[in-house]
């Protein structure tokens, strides 16, 4: 649920009213939220795509409940705030749809990379990391280009900024690239 409305804007008083619909629909099953959500397809009153990663993170902690604890640690980080799609599709194939080992890997690089000290470096570390990969700019409307902000307080902070820019494949370079950290926090593993 918290991650459901974290990654959801409420800036008017019919997306506040759907989303009260929304979280009152959700808590007709809070004994069994994870098995609902195994079910369902879609998510009223939350927006799309942050609905679809919470169903698909349901189907697999069904599958193996020891995944729950797997995800919250990494849901857990400042950045992403429960924004873990992008690390599932790093970490699974057609074959396989998820692959333990592959998503500690990227998760542990990623959150040393999405690290306050890295994203706000002065020297502009994972501004620079990405460009030697790929031309990763922001289109911010009328051909206007903007490199991302390190701010990431709010939902609309973080997905204007740098979750435009974990999704596509240039990010997941970027982690095959990076040394994982000895610890998880750290943020000088770039």
């Amino acid at each position: 649920m918290s991650n459901l409305l974290v990654n959801h804007r409420i800036d008017e008083m019919y997306t506040a009213s759907t989303t009260l619909r929304g979280v009152q629909a959700l808590a007709l099953h809070a004994g069994g939220l994870y098995h609902a959500l195994s079910k369902a397809d879609a998510i009223p009153g939350f927006g799309v795509e942050q609905a679809k990663e919470e169903i698909r993170k349901a189907r697999l902690i069904v599958e193996d409940s020891t995944r729950e604890s797997l995800f919250t640690e990494v849901e857990s980080h400042p950045y992403l705030q429960g924004r873990i799609g992008f690390l599932l599709d790093f970490s699974g194939t057609p074959e396989v749809p998820f692959d333990r080992d592959a998503f500690v890997r990227y998760s542990q690089r990623a959150r040393a990379v999405l690290a306050d000290g890295i994203r706000g470096s002065v020297e502009h570390l994972l501004e620079r990391a990405m460009l030697s990969i790929e031309d990763y700019l922001i289109e911010r409307g009328a051909s206007k280009f903007f490199f991302c902000s390190a701010d990431g307080g709010t939902y609309r902070e973080r997905s204007e900024n740098w979750f435009r820019v974990v999704g596509p494949p240039a990010f997941k370079v970027l982690l095959d690239g990076v040394e994982p950290p000895d610890d998880p926090n750290s943020t000088d593993s770039m």
